[in-house]
């Protein structure tokens, strides 16, 4: 939902999802047609939204049929995007011949020689498939949902700490997890989500080049915006809104932070560097 927000076009996605109201549930079956094992309630998105911490835009369960037109719209209004239905991709050729062979494996075959034992199957009628099924339940139901779908943390956590395309400034690196995630603007980190403004997300500014944010009001930014101009690299300045700057500081560690393309913190500090256009030559890769 967070590309949808930079594309202009989370409102309409959520307007054709479920609604603010309505529980997102997730049921643990044997078959479509079979019996349930477990019934997760994952609250509506009202809920999800206003306990969400590091996104301004929370999953929003969409039907494929109302999502695809949306994007299909969406993509035939960028001049760079020719729109060619029912073609099919045939084949794509890469460098190295092994990315050609490479197409599947079976998985019950990497089972059988992990060792991995096997047995009745839940879905298996009878007292084995009873026996199964009454021995995943409570696994499912107290804990084996969460570390099975709640990844936050290896969904927005990745880092390239100490990259050579980011200024490293020498502070800790902060643990990681699977679970959870704790926002940090350390370079190599994805950049935090603030509130700049009313309904503004920091992060609706990335995606279309170098941004630099400044939080400190007061920070002068023209050198670090001249050496992006001699090198011709994209920077736009992001200013925050004076009520919410404080706790936009607080966040990203800085009065100024610059974020890449990608969305990764590459730089931050309190004051533009005097190297200015060597620390632009290390933020592009020169």
């Amino acid at each position: 939902m967070e590309c949808c927000g930079r594309r202009g076009i989370a409102e309409e996605v959520k307007q054709s999802g479920s609604p603010l109201d309505v529980p997102r549930r997730v049921a643990f079956v044997t078959a479509l047609d079979g019996e349930l094992l477990h019934d997760h309630d994952d609250g509506t998105r009202a809920e999800r939204q206003a306990a969400a911490a590091n996104t301004p835009e929370v999953s929003c369960t969409c039907p494929q049929t109302f999502v695809v037109p949306i994007l299909q719209r969406h993509a035939a209004a960028q001049p760079s995007v020719r729109l060619h239905s029912r073609t099919r991709l045939d084949g794509l050729a890469e460098h190295s011949p092994q990315a050609a062979l490479n197409v599947g494996e079976a998985g019950e075959n990497a089972r059988r020689l992990s060792g991995i034992p096997t047995g009745p199957e839940v879905h298996t009628p009878g007292v084995d498939g009873e026996w199964l099924r009454e021995k995943v339940r409570p696994p499912i139901r107290h804990g084996g949902f969460h570390r099975e779908l709640e990844t936050e943390g290896l969904a927005l956590g990745y880092r390239y700490d100490d990259a050579p395309i980011v200024v490293a400034d020498g502070t800790p690196v902060p643990a990681t997890g699977v679970m959870t995630y704790t926002q940090t603007a350390r370079p190599g980190a994805r950049a935090p989500h603030v509130w700049l403004a009313e309904g503004r997300s920091s992060l609706e500014d990335f995606g279309r080049g170098f941004v630099l944010l400044r939080l400190d009001p007061t920070a002068d930014t023209a050198a670090r915006q001249a050496a992006a101009a001699t090198r011709g690299a994209p920077l736009q300045t992001r200013d925050s809104n004076p009520a919410a700057a404080r706790a936009a500081w607080a966040a990203y560690g800085a009065g100024l932070a610059l974020v890449r393309p990608d969305g990764h913190v590459a730089w931050r500090g309190d004051a533009v560097p005097d190297d200015a256009l060597a620390r632009i030559d290390t933020l592009r890769g020169a």
